[in-house]
């Protein structure tokens, strides 16, 4: 990648952000977007100009097909068409197209194609921000399947074998081996994360070289065989347990992989409250919320908490204090 630090600020942070809030439709859209990056892994489109195929729509509905277990159609055009308000804008046929099409056929006949915004294809071509965008999307649709039927199918009971299913149908995730970097202060770290245990890793693992923690002398607990998932009884797992060495203070810190949500807030209280009357001696018990993105709506939660505080990560790795408009 020519500029790495460009595309990730400008194409592939509004990727995974636009992923999260994937709205009603649930998997149709990120199964639509893995079946066009499989055409785009084969070759099959290599300008901004994209037809709803017939290998598209084969995809798509072999998919739901193996996934399904009831009667009814798939309807690719669903998020063919929906996709406009997050990622493309579509170009009609059509002079004066109807408000959305019905049918797969209405679709073809109405709408010639989409092309995405922002940038969005050129991330797409490009194999490694391609490989960080298709790993969110088999984890979304993953979430979304074993959450909800996107048919809205009551009796639906997701098969045991999702993440088989997905791997068959968009094939496994080819890593690349990282370079080795030499971290400066002003120099964030290249990362990405899949899950929350992989940013809990890479938190420990780079401890003494992020500033916040300096900042707030900040060490885990009893080191990271103590300190990391610390047991807390009823109160369930501390992701990490950290210290201040010279005045004792003990501060939770708990992970999020995505959107940070005010009830995460509850989940961080508890841990303090456990902590608090685990280690009477201790003089303050602080907790930190650490997502890549936060709801509006927590700022009226946090303003409320003088010992609770959030930070934020990105995947080019720095934290940063969080200020609410």
């Amino acid at each position: 990648m020519a500029d790495y630090n460009l595309e990730i600020d400008s194409r592939l942070l509004p990727w995974l952000t636009t992923i999260e809030k994937m709205g009603k439709q649930k998997s149709y859209k990120p199964i639509l977007l893995l079946s066009i990056i499989k055409e785009i892994e084969k070759g099959n489109i290599t300008k901004n100009k994209i037809k709803l195929t017939e290998s598209i729509e084969q995809t798509f509905d072999s998919f739901y097909n193996r996934i399904d277990n009831a009667q009814g159609i798939t309807k690719v055009y669903l998020p063919f068409y929906y996709l406009q308000t997050d990622l493309w804008v579509i170009h009609w046929d059509s002079p004066t197209p109807q408000k959305y099409p019905s049918s797969i056929t209405g679709t073809r006949k109405n709408i010639d194609y989409v092309s995405f915004k922002h940038g969005y294809f050129e991330a797409l071509m490009d194999p490694s921000t391609r490989n960080i965008i298709k790993e969110r999307l088999i984890l979304k649709a993953e979430e979304d399947i074993k959450s909800l039927d996107p048919r809205k199918n009551p009796e639906f009971t997701p098969p045991s074998d999702v993440s088989s299913l997905l791997e068959h149908f968009f094939g496994k995730l080819v890593k690349e081996q990282s370079r080795e970097k030499t971290f400066t202060p002003i120099d964030p770290i290249e990362v990405e994360f899949q899950q929350e245990k992989y940013l809990q890793a890479f938190l420990v693992e780079n401890w003494n070289k992020i500033k916040e923690f300096k900042k707030l002398n900040l060490e885990i607990f009893g080191g990271s065989e103590n300190g990391v998932e610390f047991n807390a009884g009823l109160a369930g797992r501390i992701d990490i347990l950290a210290q201040n060495p010279t005045t004792k203070d003990l501060t939770i810190i708990e992970l999020k992989k995505g959107l940070g949500k005010d009830h995460h807030l509850t989940q961080v209280l508890r841990y303090m409250g456990w902590v608090r009357s685990k280690f009477v001696s201790s003089n303050e018990v602080s907790g930190i919320l650490i997502a890549s993105t936060f709801q509006k709506k927590i700022r009226f939660v946090i303003q409320e908490l003088s010992r609770v505080s959030l930070l934020k990560y990105n995947l080019f790795f720095q934290l940063e204090p969080v200020k609410l408009d």
